[in-house]
């Protein structure tokens, strides 16, 4: 096994969310928590016209992801060496109004 090409490998996650303020940021940790066999890990998380508070948490995560999170992984009992973000990429894409979940993956698919 080529163990150049297996460190190099990325992992994508797409969450669409709505109105998700209550599971978004545990969600996050356990993805970064997660025993992957990659640490490049690429989390695009596309906020699809959320009203009740969904906006303003992911832009504290975009802010300080260690900071945000770091209560998350307290909560769901993560060993400290699972808590980096480090080879994480987050990003957020935003739509002005809901335009439903498929229409959201497509976003994060065509970025």
């Amino acid at each position: 096994m080529d163990h150049d090409a297996e460190s190099q490998t990325t992992l994508s996650v797409i969450i669409p969310a709505y109105n998700e303020r209550g599971t978004l940021l545990t969600v996050v940790a356990k993805l970064i928590a997660a025993p992957l066999p990659t640490r490049a890990l690429e989390i695009l998380i596309v906020n699809d016209g959320s009203t009740a508070g969904t906006t303003e948490i992911l832009d504290s995560l975009k802010a300080s992801p260690d900071e945000v999170l770091a209560s998350h992984f307290v909560q769901l009992k993560v060993p400290p060496e699972a808590r980096s973000t480090e080879g994480v990429e987050i990003r957020i894409f935003h739509h002005e109004k809901n335009r439903g979940k498929s229409r959201a993956i497509r976003t994060a698919i065509e970025a």
